[in-house]
């Protein structure tokens, strides 16, 4: 019993061994779609954000009521006219509440401590 086939030095792991197929290359190929940049925050959008978390400091203070207003008015308006540039308006939104919310406590505390002064 012979056998006519040359002996192969490495035997493939995987089988019969396949010749290398070149790529297939078609003269109208599907157009790639194009890459779009990411947008840049706005001015309103960081506007909410700088007056939010500067309001909130403030607010332990008892100065902060009108820059969390002014955050709160400008996170909507931004909200409105930039929703790419969510994080930032949603920043300024949620401090510009929290400092309102501050602010309230810090003067009923005050307003309660005045009136049991003045009684």
């Amino acid at each position: 019993m012979t056998d006519n086939t040359p002996p192969i030095a490495h035997p493939p792991a995987g089988g019969t061994p396949v010749a290398p197929v070149a790529p297939v290359f078609t003269p109208y190929a599907a157009p790639q779609p194009y890459y779009r940049a990411p947008q840049l925050p706005k001015g309103l959008s960081v506007a909410s954000m700088i007056l939010g978390v500067g309001g909130l400091l403030f607010s332990f203070f008892g100065f902060g009521f009108l820059l969390n207003a002014a955050a709160v008015i400008t996170g909507h308006l931004a909200a409105a006219r930039h929703p790419h540039a969510k994080g930032y308006w949603l920043t300024g939104l949620f401090t510009g509440y929290l400092g309102i919310a501050f602010s309230l406590i810090y003067s009923a505390i005050w307003v309660n401590y005045f009136s049991q002064l003045l009684s």
